[in-house]
């Protein structure tokens, strides 16, 4: 069967659609394309000439009516395309007409000793992002970038190839082969570790000036460290974007992986989430129809739900929209990995984080999910709170079994429930299961 290539998107939380009645004032708004040769944002060096911005689609949800709702949509689309290009590691762009400095700015400056002058925005994200990664010890790593590059090609070729579609059906899980291990092993030598991290980023806060050494045997010709904000660009975005328009009831839908809101629905109304079952979207890798995985396979869609009010965060990390099974030793290889080693950990099918801002969240969910126990993740959530002012809290999907099994800490015990099958006329049995766990 030949093999369809398809971009997904990293689909975690969904909106539920209920028969909950709407509030009397509500719209829908979505950030359109980068392009080439028109817009206030626009891409320099892109082949194809247009981009979507942070690759994947960014959906408001507005609960309260602006003066000028034109106005308003025309504030949410730029403001997202201007953080998409400050944080981009792969092309270059203009911002009214003006050249800007970026992330990929800064990785080709790699090894020139050249300071780089940034937006204020880019300086102190990146200046939070290094001190996450030593808080960390490097399980997340802003200058992660070359492994990210290798795995996230290596997966695309897995979705793309015909050449292990037997074992997939098969196995229920896509298959393909590894990376030569000398490949992976330059990639983690250009990942530097967080006891250098200062000495490799040098940041010059009063002239807001980014220095990229060059270090041990990355030495700047074939082999060049690199930046990736993927896992905190777009949160940034976000909270900058809800911060311009605190007054309003909003929830913003970043890729479906990372959830905001800054107030309660109009009456004090919760909003209503749902997890996708990893089972299902394991299997979306496989067959790029919900209805024939559901069919095919014998998986709900999504089996657990939350019901949360006020203004909250929410950013889960998971394998199961980006990866393969490795082909070579049986393992989970996946977007999200361990800079500490060049592969992914297995020990979670999904993190998921309650944070008080998006900025921090992806960050979060990334480093507990290179953990290898929950009690190792619980503890450093602890450590990163206390370091970082915060408020989170995570839970954890480990696959048992046939089982999906929810460790959710007591204070979510009441928030997350798994669906009841006949009530939400779900079609399959429920794998699903919510265990509590001290916090």
């Amino acid at each position: 069967m030949k093999r369809k290539l398809l971009l997904l998107s990293a689909i975690v939380p969904l909106l539920l659609t209920s028969c909950e009645k709407e509030d009397s004032y509500f719209k829908q708004f979505s950030v359109s394309n980068i392009i080439s040769d028109t817009g206030r944002v626009r891409v320099v060096d892109s082949i194809y000439g247009t981009i979507s911005p942070f690759d994947t689609q960014i959906l408001l949800q507005l609960y309260s009516s602006p003066s000028n709702a034109i106005t308003f949509s025309q504030d949410f689309d730029f403001l997202i395309k201007k953080y998409h290009a400050l944080f981009d590691r792969y092309y270059s762009y203009t911002i009214d007409g003006e050249k800007i400095n970026n992330v990929k700015t800064i990785n080709d400056s790699y090894g020139t000793n050249e300071a780089i002058k940034v937006d204020d925005i880019l300086f102190e994200t990146l200046k939070e992002a290094i001190e996450f990664t030593k808080e960390t010890n490097g399980l997340f790593n802003i200058a992660s970038g070359k492994l990210a590059t290798l795995w996230a090609n290596q997966i695309t070729q897995a979705k793309s190839s015909d050449s292990y579609s037997q074992e997939s059906y098969a196995a229920g899980r896509l298959i393909y082969h590894d990376p030569a291990d000398d490949v992976i092993q330059k990639a983690t030598t250009c990942t530097p570790s967080a006891d250098i991290i200062d000495e490799v980023l040098v940041l010059d806060s009063k002239n807001k000036t980014v220095t990229f050494k060059s270090f041990g045997g990355c030495d700047g010709k074939d082999n060049k460290a690199e930046l990736t904000f993927g896992a905190v660009g777009k949160g940034r975005a976000v909270d900058l974007f809800i911060d311009n328009y605190s007054d309003y009831s909003i929830l913003i839908n970043a890729g479906q992986s990372s959830v905001k809101t800054n107030k309660f629905k109009k009456g004090q109304e919760p909003w209503s989430l749902e997890i996708a079952n990893p089972k299902f979207n394991e299997k979306m890798s496989i067959l790029f129809d919900s209805y024939l995985v559901g069919s095919y396979f014998k998986v709900n869609s999504a089996e657990v739900y939350f019901r949360k009010g006020g203004n909250f965060n929410f950013s889960t990390s998971g394998y199961y929209n980006n990866y393969y099974q490795s082909y070579q030793t049986g393992k989970i290889r996946s977007h999200i990995v361990n800079p500490q080693t060049g592969y992914s950990e297995t020990t979670f099918d999904a993190v998921s984080v309650f944070t008080d801002n998006s900025t921090y969240g992806d960050m979060y969910s990334t480093a507990l999910t290179n953990t290898k126990s929950i009690d190792e993740a619980q503890e450093l959530l602890a450590k990163l709170n206390k370091k970082f002012k915060q408020n989170a809290v995570a839970f954890y999907i480990v696959k048992e079994g046939e089982k999906e099994i929810y460790y959710v800490p007591d204070s979510l015990k009441d928030v997350l429930q798994v669906k009841d099958k006949k009530k939400y006329n779900l079609n399959y049995d429920i794998v699903s299961e919510i265990r509590v766990i001290g916090e």
